[in-house]
């Protein structure tokens, strides 16, 4: 008899999810980090109790249901608990409700957030108490267009393509902050990139680096970094310039529509690295707009043109078109 293999999905529709599509075992099932149906002919349990999928929910699941007896949470019933710490050990005021969340951070939306706030004012003394976010696991960074925009030296630092550093030219030293790398932009990475920017020191001259083409693998998470992230995103930087710092936009590489507008709404000049593409409309709008006998990739004329960018960088060397 041919041993059968088992795999657990407990990323919901992450890259594992590709693993999946591809029957990485004969038995797939769904567990833990996402309690509903993912919908997909390739997993063909969940594993659940009665609190998780109530009595008549059964029907809204595509996969089978393999019930457990109490909790479908695994835990250590023999793990000792710590003793209770007093209110001023915790980090907390000696009086006044206290409202808590100790999900991920990067969960929370601007307007989920907003509505606690409301909350908030509306129970005087009541604070509410969050899990710190994990921190940001920095690494020094060289990029030649950095090196070439800042020839008198820069030092930069990167993590999951966040980019943020200083920089020389002979116009002086400046901030910079960039969403640069392959991957789509996605809700943590625009979460990140606005609270650095929420947090910069402001005044003086803060450059914008952008190199993103897209905004999300999934067509929810589209909707959630378009509508809510991409928003606090020109929020945090119209903040600083409303300060009397200096937004510039440097496109970098390619640049995904959204995120383009979201990040050159409050800068003071937008330019473009020679060759840099800028997606703000779809493919099929733009060869109606610029004729089916142009290159698939729009010059700089055209960019300056229709009001996208101001500016083209040179940097090195650049071959006559």
């Amino acid at each position: 008899m041919q041993p059968r293999q088992l795999a657990c999905e407990i990323e919901a529709q992450t890259v594992a999810g590709n693993i999946f599509a591809h029957r990485a075992a004969s038995v797939q099932v769904s567990y833990l980090a996402y309690p509903g149906t993912l919908g997909a002919p390739y997993i063909d349990y969940i594993l659940a109790d009665r609190m998780v999928i109530p009595e008549g929910e059964e029907k809204h699941y595509d996969e089978k249901i393999a019930w457990l007896p109490h909790s479908y949470q695994v835990n250590d019933d023999k793990r000792v608990i710590a003793e209770k710490p007093s209110r001023a050990e915790a980090g907390l005021p000696p009086a006044g409700f206290v409202f808590c969340n100790f999900n991920h951070a990067n969960k929370f939306t601007p307007s989920c957030f907003t509505r606690w706030m409301r909350i908030l004012e509306q129970v005087p003394g009541s604070i509410l108490w969050l899990l710190a976010p994990d921190p940001i696991a920095w690494e020094p960074a060289r990029r030649a267009d950095l090196e070439r925009i800042y020839p008198q030296g820069c030092e930069a630092r990167e993590c999951e393509g966040l980019l943020e550093g200083r920089g020389r030219s002979a116009e002086g030293e400046e901030r910079f902050l960039g969403i640069v790398g392959e991957k789509p932009l996605a809700a943590q990475r625009a979460w990140r990139f606005a609270d650095l920017a929420w947090r910069d020191e402001g005044g003086g001259t803060l450059r914008v680096l952008l190199d993103c083409a897209s905004h999300a693998t999934r067509l929810e998470e589209e909707r959630i970094v378009l509508t809510e992230f991409i928003v606090d995103m020109s929020l945090a930087l119209e903040n600083l310039a409303r300060r009397g710092t200096r937004v510039l936009l440097t496109i970098a590489g390619k640049a995904g529509g959204g995120v383009y507008v979201a990040l050159a709404a409050p800068a003071r000049h937008v330019a473009a690295v020679h060759g840099a593409q800028i997606h703000v409309l779809p493919g099929a709008a733009v060869t109606a707009i610029l004729g089916s006998s142009r290159d698939a990739i729009p010059s700089f004329a055209d960019y300056h043109r229709a009001h996208v960018a101001e500016e083209e960088l040179k940097l090195g060397l650049v071959p006559d078109r």
